[in-house]
């Protein structure tokens, strides 16, 4: 009776085997049709924009992109590349001093950060922040973010 058993415990662990197999097989044959598939979809696509990029070309314009080898033209300043300023803690103080200056003059109807950006473009986004640290004032403000308005105290 034990051999029974365990003959039909092996038996169900080769079937179990098998099947495990079988579906291993199975999947790799999907991921295959899925690859291929990939690979035909991503060869029309490189074709039709290599297509979009030469009548592009034709037309006279520069095309953005890594297989593009067109001349793009440079300025001083892109030639350049932006780097960061580091200013020293007294240039930061000026800064302030002259932001909170044209703070003070727009008096009772506020000044808005877009316009002090325009005026001091190294600012940055924390204008009360760069207030307090440098200049050691509090400065009032309304609205929110792009609406904010900054009064003097």
């Amino acid at each position: 009776m034990s051999t029974t058993i365990t003959a039909r415990v092996q038996r169900l662990l080769r079937q179990t085997e098998r099947m495990r197999r079988q579906a291993v097989r199975n999947l790799l044959r999907s991921l295959k049709h899925i690859d291929q598939e990939r690979k035909q979809r991503t060869a029309d696509l490189e074709e039709a924009a290599k297509v979009i990029l030469n009548q592009l070309a034709e037309m006279g314009h520069i095309a953005v992109g890594k297989s593009t080898k067109a001349k793009k033209t440079t300025t001083k300043a892109a030639a350049k590349g932006k780097k960061r300023i580091r200013r020293s803690p007294e240039q930061l103080k000026a800064e302030a001093m002259k932001v909170l200056t044209m703070i003070k003059k727009a008096g009772k109807e506020g000044i808005g950060g877009g316009e002090i950006r325009k005026s001091f473009p190294g600012v940055g986004q924390d204008i009360k922040g760069l207030l307090a640290k440098n200049a050691g004032v509090k400065v009032k403000t309304t609205g929110e973010k792009s609406k904010m308005r900054y009064f003097s105290a």
